[in-house]
């Protein structure tokens, strides 16, 4: 009768413990969701001189999507469109980003301009220079109301390119890495401020 009365005791310690250690648990629970940090590159190094961007949605993925690094501090993600120049061999690149799920109003812009077919690497030059008119180019736009509210255009200090890793003529995919520098000019800002893309990838449909 002892040993049964020693048994019911240690369980009845053993359940006492459980449920103290439950209800602990619960208080104590705490589920925070942090989105990973960009991974550090020797060529994409922090710059907080550029404000973050507003939060924008992607909207359709089905012909092409861009992956970056900005400024080492957050992500470039957008929905790519291929269109090809019309009497040549050239084409180019709009990746968008929208303000809303609606996808009807396009808050940025990265774009490609007169991109030939090669795997060589291609550098990218200033879309503001005339004599640039036929060369391989790239800007960059802040939207609002489907207006152009900024234009950003290359630092071209640096070498902002763009290389096409990869031709899929299966599927009609192309593959590519790049990396771009754009400068905003500010009357008020004394020196420009940059916006990096680093580790920039994309896919899209032609």
């Amino acid at each position: 009768m002892r040993g049964l009365k020693i048994v019911i005791l240690f369980y009845l310690i053993l359940l006492s413990i459980c449920i103290s250690c439950h209800h602990e648990s619960d208080n104590n629970h705490t589920v925070v969701v942090i989105d990973d940090p960009p991974p550090k590159i020797s060529n994409c190094v922090r710059d907080d001189s550029f404000p973050r961007i507003k939060s924008s949605y992607v909207c359709d993925t089905s012909t092409g999507v861009s992956k970056a690094v900005l400024n080492y501090d957050y992500k470039h993600i957008a929905s790519v469109v291929y269109r090809p120049k019309i009497a040549s061999n050239l084409f180019e690149l709009k990746c968008r980003a929208y303000f809303d799920k609606a996808c009807k109003d396009p808050s940025e812009s990265l774009n490609f301009y007169n991109l030939p077919w090669t795997k060589d690497t291609i550098i990218l030059n200033s879309a503001y220079i005339n004599s640039n008119i036929d060369k391989p180019v790239a800007f960059f736009l802040f939207l609002d109301n489907g207006e152009t509210d900024k234009w950003l255009d290359l630092d071209t200090t640096k070498k902002n390119y763009i290389v096409f890793t990869e031709t899929d003529t299966v599927n009609r995919i192309l593959r590519a890495n790049y990396w771009l520098q754009f400068l905003e000019y500010d009357q008020f800002l004394g020196e420009p401020r940059k916006l990096r893309f680093c580790d920039g990838e994309l896919w899209v449909k032609y």
